[in-house]
């Protein structure tokens, strides 16, 4: 169930729809951050390493990482 053919541990790009559940993902990090820190610099903080994480493992359809 949490492998995939190659026997390797799932990633979130291996189950169906996973760039909108990736971005569901994060979006629930940013608002549990909110609920813990409820400073506006660590929110800020935390939203913009959220963004980079995204930003910098999405596949682009040739394949190709950013």
């Amino acid at each position: 169930m949490f492998y995939n053919e190659s026997g390797r541990l799932r990633s979130i790009h291996d189950w169906q729809g996973g760039g909108l559940l990736k971005v569901l993902c994060y979006l629930i990090l940013f608002f549990l951050s909110f609920l813990v820190f409820e400073s506006i610099s660590v929110i800020v903080a935390v939203g913009v390493a959220l963004f980079a994480l995204y930003y910098f493992t999405v596949i682009k359809p040739s394949g190709k990482r950013l």
